[in-house]
C-alpha cells in the first residue's frame, strides 16, 4: 500500500511536469517564431542598406570633394579680410595720428588766440593804444628781435617775481588797519584793566594786611585779659605761623593756665581748652558785639568754680549782646532772665515750658 501511494505521487508529480514541460516547449516555440521573424526582417534590411550603401560612398566622395574646393575657398577668402583687416588698422592708426595731430593744432592755436588777446589787453592797458597803432609807428626793418626778446623775458620774470595781482588789495588793508586799530585799542584797554585790577589788589592786600594785624593784636590784647578773668590768672595768646606772607600765616594759640608751664593748646584738657575757646570769643566780642550769641553745652566739661567765672564774663557781656545758651548747669541757667524747657508730665507727652524769672520772682511776692 505504502509503495502504491508512493507510485501514485509520483505519478501524480510526473504529470505535473510533463505539463510544465510542454507548457515551456510552447513559450519556446513561439519565442523561436518570433525570433525567426525577426530574423528574416534583419536580413532584409541588411540586403537594403547593402543596395544603397554604393550609392552613399559615391555621394560622399563627391560632397568630400566640394568640401575640399569650399575649404580652398574659404582660406583665400580668410587670407584676403586678414590683408584688408591689416591694411584698415594701418588707416584708422595714420587717421588717429592726423586727427590727434590737428587737436593738437587745434588747441594751440586757441591758445595762441588766447594769448594773442590777452597781451592786446595788457598792451591797451600799459600804452591806451591798440596793436595795430603800435605796428604803424614800429621801424620794422631796423627793428632788433632779439634785444625787444630778450627785454620782454626780463619784463616777465620780474612780473611773475611780483606774483597775481589782487584788486582787493587796498579794500582789504583799509579793513585789516581798521582791524588792527580796533584790536590794538582792545588790548590797550585789557592791558589798563589788567594794570588797575593788580592795582586794586595790591591796594586791598595792603589794606588787608593792615586790617589784619590791626584785628589780630586787638583779638590778642582783649584775649589775654579775658583769658586772665576766666582762669583767674595765668596767660595766653595767639601766635602767628612763619611766613612770607601776612594773609598767608596761620594762628597757633599757647596758653598758660595758672600753676602751668606755657604750651600748646592742645596739650591742655578738655576743661581747659573749653574756657581758652570761650577766651577768644569773647575777645571777638569785645571788639565787634554780635546782636545775638549762642552758646550750645559750653560749660559742659567746666567745674563750678569756672561755671562761675564763666557766668561773671556773660553777665558784663550781656549789656553789648542777647546769649542764649543750651545748658544743663544750675548756676548758668540761673543766669539767664528766661527759661526754656522741655518736661514729661505725663508719660509719653512732652511738654515745653517757658519761665520769666523777673514775673515769677513778682509772683512769689
Amino acid at each position: 500500500m505504502e509503495q502504491q501511494k508512493t507510485a501514485e505521487a509520483t505519478h501524480v508529480r510526473l504529470c505535473q511536469e510533463h505539463s510544465e514541460s510542454r507548457q515551456r516547449l510552447q513559450l519556446l516555440d513561439s519565442g523561436q517564431s518570433e525570433n525567426n521573424r525577426r530574423l528574416t526582417q534583419s536580413r532584409e534590411r541588411i540586403e537594403t542598406i547593402d543596395a544603397s550603401f554604393g550609392g552613399l560612398l559615391q555621394s560622399r566622395d563627391t560632397l568630400k570633394v566640394e568640401l575640399d574646393s569650399e575649404t580652398v575657398q574659404h582660406v583665400e577668402q580668410t587670407e584676403q579680410q586678414n590683408e584688408l583687416t591689416r591694411t584698415l588698422q594701418a588707416k584708422q592708426k595714420t587717421l588717429e595720428t592726423v586727427v590727434s595731430a590737428a587737436h593738437d593744432t587745434s588747441l594751440k592755436l586757441a591758445e595762441f588766440r588766447m594769448q594773442r588777446e590777452q597781451l592786446e589787453m595788457q598792451l591797451r592797458d600799459f600804452t591806451e593804444q591798440v596793436p595795430a597803432t603800435l605796428v604803424q609807428g614800429l621801424d620794422l626793418e631796423n627793428l632788433k628781435v632779439r634785444e625787444l626778446s630778450r627785454e620782454v623775458q626780463r619784463l616777465k620774470a620780474k612780473l611773475n617775481a611780483l606774483g597775481p595781482v589782487n584788486l582787493a588789495a587796498p579794500d582789504e588793508h583799509a579793513a585789516l588797519v581798521e582791524r588792527l586799530q580796533f584790536l590794538t585799542e582792545q588790548s590797550e584797554d585789557l592791558q589798563k584793566a589788567v594794570d588797575d585790577l593788580k592795582r586794586t589788589i595790591r591796594d586791598i592786600n595792603v589794606e588787608s594786611r593792615r586790617r589784619f594785624r590791626e584785628m589780630f593784636d586787638q583779638v590778642n590784647e582783649h584775649f589775654g585779659e579775658v583769658f586772665t578773668k576766666l582762669f583767674d590768672g595765668g596767660e595766653a595768646r595767639m601766635v602767628l605761623t612763619e611766613s612770607e606772607d601776612l594773609l598767608d600765616a596761620g594762628i597757633d594759640i599757647v596758653a598758660q593756665p595758672p600753676g602751668k608751664k606755657l604750651q600748646n593748646i592742645n596739650l591742655l584738657s578738655g576743661g581747659e581748652k573749653a574756657l581758652t575757646a570761650i577766651s577768644l570769643i569773647f575777645a571777638i566780642f569785645l571788639i565787634k558785639p554780635s546782636p545775638f550769641c549762642l552758646l550750645d553745652e559750653v560749660d559742659a566739661p567746666l567745674d563750678d568754680a569756672n561755671v562761675g567765672r564763666f557766668n561773671n564774663l556773660i553777665r558784663q557781656l550781656a549789656d553789648k549782646s542777647q546769649f542764649i545758651i543750651i545748658t544743663h548747669n544750675k548756676k548758668t541757667m540761673e543766669l539767664g532772665d528766661r527759661l526754656y524747657g522741655v518736661t514729661m508730665e505725663e508719660p509719653g507727652i512732652s511738654k515745653t515750658v517757658s519761665v520769666h524769672f523777673q514775673t515769677a520772682e513778682r509772683m512769689v511776692a
